[in-house]
């Protein structure tokens, strides 16, 4: 079973809104991560896979300031499945984001 195709939208929309302090293109790239399993940029992709000094190393100065403010997003926003580790952000990919969960409480999204 899949999700709505409005379902998805409007919680793209959602967490964009509940973005809107982060820099473009990389809050879009986060969105289009967690909802639809489009793999992000570098930055982006260290971060989710728990990679503290790729995430360092590759965030420019406006996204260094604003890590803490990533990984609040993630832990209050996004599916706890689809970071953490490279094994989860690869599977998240392949499973092509939320578009296969079934039911929210199974994989532990807070709202």
């Amino acid at each position: 079973m899949t999700r709505n195709p409005e379902e998805l939208k409007r919680y793209h929309r959602r967490l964009m809104e509940r973005s809107a302090d982060l820099p473009e293109p990389t809050r879009t790239g986060l969105a289009d991560y967690i909802v639809y399993g489009i793999e992000p940029g570098s930055f982006l992709s260290a971060l989710l896979k728990n990679d503290l000094r790729g995430t360092v190393t590759l965030a420019d100065k406006d996204n260094m300031s604003l890590i803490w403010r990533y990984v609040t997003l993630l832990y209050h926003e996004a599916p706890s499945l689809s970071y953490g580790s490279e094994k989860n952000f690869h599977d998240w990919i392949a499973n092509k984001g939320m578009r296969w969960i079934k039911d929210e409480n199974e994989i532990d999204i807070i709202r």
